[in-house]
């Protein structure tokens, strides 16, 4: 992602209007190679479906919504929940949804921190002004799986361990990726609970705890400690929705 970040800034400052979506949407795959373009032996991978997503957005966005996506978040009108059903609908690269015995299963992890890094940008004013951000669920990936399994507070069976050790690639929607995922949410709900009811023991305020903030704290733990934490591996896939 900082490598993401990175790339993107030095286009910005090579002169290309990364931020238009004029621009952006009209890309080619010669044109991406370029951006991303690596310092190390590591490629970006997924070239092709991100200049699909590049321009169903783009398009989306010069069609619709005045060719910006503050458009979007003045409809929004300070609801993180009417934030994520608009991007959701009208942007379909957002729409992380799969099959789980039957059930159709939305974790919506990207469009769920876009509200969230929104509303941080913003420190909860102005267009991040959402009134319901605690609405929010974790960001469902894998690196927080992997720093929630260090702290044990997932467990993993022993034929699922060995998967995650022989690096398994599984495939988006694989019953053990969706559980992974989901069981992640659910825990940091209940991380968030306890928490609470232990700060109200001692008298303390929660801080306006909620899941984000337990999905920044874990992913920014993860990152800060990588060394120590690559002795949980984590599930691998490929995934435009990651």
């Amino acid at each position: 992602y900082m490598a993401m970040v990175a790339a993107i800034n030095r286009a910005i400052d090579e002169g290309k209007k990364m931020y238009d979506p004029r621009f952006y949407s009209k890309l080619t795959i010669d044109d991406i190679v370029h951006i991303f373009r690596s310092d190390t032996v590591s490629t970006m991978p997924l070239f092709e479906e991100r200049i699909h997503v590049l321009k169903e957005v783009g398009d989306k966005l010069i069609e619709k919504y005045d060719g910006t996506f503050v458009s979007v978040l003045r409809k929004a009108d300070g609801s993180a929940m009417k934030l994520i059903d608009l991007v959701t609908n009208e942007f379909p690269c957002f729409q992380d949804i799969t099959f789980y015995e039957g059930q159709r299963v939305a974790l919506f992890k990207r469009v769920q921190i876009l509200a969230a890094d929104l509303w941080m940008l913003y420190r909860g004013e102005g267009l991040g002004a959402f009134t319901d951000i605690d609405s929010l669920t974790m960001f469902a990936d894998y690196r927080v799986p992997q720093a929630m399994a260090y702290f044990g507070v997932l467990k993993y069976s022993d034929n699922l361990m060995q998967k995650l050790r022989n690096e398994t690639l599984f495939q988006s929607g694989d019953r053990e990726e969706v559980e992974i995922r989901g069981c992640s949410i659910h825990a940091a709900e209940l991380i968030v609970n306890e928490t609470c009811k232990i700060l109200d023991s001692w008298n303390q305020p929660s801080g306006g705890l909620n899941s984000v903030k337990v999905d920044y704290f874990l992913w920014d733990f993860r990152l800060m400690n990588a060394t120590e934490l690559d002795v949980v591996p984590y599930h691998r896939v490929r995934c435009i929705y990651y």
